[in-house]
């Protein structure tokens, strides 16, 4: 099976994609780190235009209003013909090639408008990402767990999406456990 990743990171996360690329790199993923400086640099990844062969595609990024935001460049750096301001599912759904790719956004609520979900799930992939502004790192501990325990129980759970129910009720019964003994 294809551990490779590709970790996109578009700045001002803190330490949010290094910390998710040492720790994957420990447990056995290729991982490939992309900057994303202007907005082409973006259409790039989702139009399938990268060097390597990857399974998994974390984007490291914030989020608002259910769009990816992305960094701010003077009107004179702008490429003719390239988008300005965040992307939301519009901008998603006109450049996104890639297929069969497991998408993972770490950015605040791109995961709730519907419109979002379905253009980066295009019918061929699977996108989970956070669908509200949850507090601290909780996003960098979501990757973290989550793609290590799929690594290891990928045999007993062949088929992503009954993994990703299965450890969501394990994550919510262990913060559940965790929450009780405060």
């Amino acid at each position: 099976m294809n551990n490779n990743v590709l970790l996109i990171d578009f700045g001002d996360t803190g330490n949010e994609s290094e910390a998710i690329r040492q720790c994957l790199e420990s447990l056995g993923y290729n991982v490939f780190k992309r900057n994303i400086g202007r907005p082409g640099d973006f259409i790039k990844i989702l139009s399938g235009n990268y060097f390597a062969e990857y399974k998994y595609l974390i984007i490291s990024c914030h989020g608002k209003g259910g769009k990816v935001v992305m960094p701010e460049l003077h009107e004179s750096v702008y490429l003719e013909n390239e988008p300005r301001g965040d992307f939301g599912a519009e901008e998603i759904a006109r450049y996104i090639k890639i297929e069969n790719k497991v998408i993972i956004s770490t950015g605040c609520g791109t995961g709730k408008p519907e419109e979002m979900r379905k253009a980066f799930m295009n019918d061929i992939n699977i996108y989970i990402a956070p669908d509200d502004y949850p507090g601290g790192d909780s996003a960098l501990y979501f990757v973290l767990n989550f793609l290590p325990a799929y690594l290891s129980h990928r045999r007993n759970h062949p088929h992503f999406q009954e993994y990703f129910r299965f450890f969501r009720r394990a994550m919510s019964r262990k913060f559940e456990v965790l929450i009780h003994r405060l």
